[in-house]
């Protein structure tokens, strides 16, 4: 069994920390991954509309927690969910299957002819950011900042569809269906 930690806003939405969901209360739990079992994060994952998923070009944690906190809806990380060593073309069925948004700088996802082929065939949401070289601070800012039409497209359009944003904004780079 795998121990993993999502990420929830808490009821003021100001701080975001670890939790253990169970079906009748939400808890939360110290920052230590062995204390959220796999049957909370399934029951949180299961109850969520919308379930953000952020693969290994925005490693670590700061990126997570700011969707969480920006969307009020839970993320998760690659590292728990698949092999470090992982061919996106291997996990981008198993994301599009769960309903999960992808969220990546991995722009070679869509320049790669297999790969984005992978992506549409498994129709995954996808929002992917033009520059790799951005900082997790400027990657935050410009999640909080188009956060609120993320979400508006989530709710709009039918699966797949891909956007890309960069400072200017966000971009369709797909056909779009609406709901």
């Amino acid at each position: 069994m795998r121990y993993t930690v999502s990420y929830r806003p808490t009821r003021n939405g100001s701080d975001v920390k670890p939790y253990l969901a169970l079906p009748f209360f939400l808890a939360q739990v110290e920052n230590n991954a062995s204390t959220c079992v796999e049957i909370g994060r399934l029951v949180l994952l299961l109850t969520s509309r919308i379930v953000f998923f952020v693969d290994q070009s925005l490693s670590g944690k700061a990126i997570p927690q700011a969707i969480c906190q920006f969307s009020g809806y839970p993320a998760e990380m690659f590292v728990g969910n698949f092999e470090i060593d992982a061919d996106d073309v291997d996990w981008l069925p198993v994301i599009g299957k769960r309903g999960w948004i992808l969220i990546t700088k991995d722009y070679g996802i869509l320049t790669s002819p297999v790969e984005r082929e992978a992506l549409l065939n498994a129709g995954v949401r996808a929002f992917v950011f033009r520059r790799q070289t951005l900082s997790d601070r400027v990657t935050i800012t410009m999640l909080k900042l188009f956060m609120p039409r993320m979400i508006r497209t989530i709710d709009r359009y039918r699966a797949p569809f891909v956007y890309v944003l960069d400072e200017t904004g966000l971009e369709p780079v797909s056909n779009l269906v609406d709901i």
